[in-house]
């Protein structure tokens, strides 16, 4: 009786590790399934994220070469400044010359008006005389 109640017993124990083994694979297949989500999840995500390191670098790109355009339009616009400001100060020295001449111009119609009147006057008094 003894040997058959220690076989009873050891066949109890095999079972109740039959039994454990078996929820140790569904856990390990459950573990399994988990870490090929968070494998493809992972995956994913460094796709995404290269996918936005290649955005970043065209978007970088894309704004160099704006600068650099905004760079030659702003020499461009300065060498413009530089040539305008050129033809205003030559403007402003014809304007002065001009403003001199008209000044002489009306110095001499001053003089003329007044030799005119001198000559008049020297015309009635000849004229008088005679």
């Amino acid at each position: 009786a003894s040997a058959t109640e220690e076989a009873d017993s050891l066949r109890i124990i095999v079972k109740s590790h039959e039994a454990a083994l078996g929820e140790l694979r569904s856990d390990l297949h459950t573990l399994d399934k988990q870490k090929g989500d968070v494998e493809a999840s992972l995956a994913a995500a460094k796709l995404s994220s290269e996918k936005d390191i290649e955005q970043v670098m065209q978007d970088k790109i894309y704004l160099s070469n704006k600068v650099d355009v905004m760079h030659g339009n702003m020499s461009e616009l300065e060498s413009e400044k530089e040539s305008l400001e050129m033809k205003l100060s030559e403007s402003e020295e014809r304007t002065r010359a001009l403003s001199n001449e008209v000044t002489a111009f009306q110095n001499q119609a001053e003089s003329n008006g007044e030799r005119i009147l001198e000559l008049e006057s020297q015309l009635a008094s000849a004229t008088e005389e005679a």
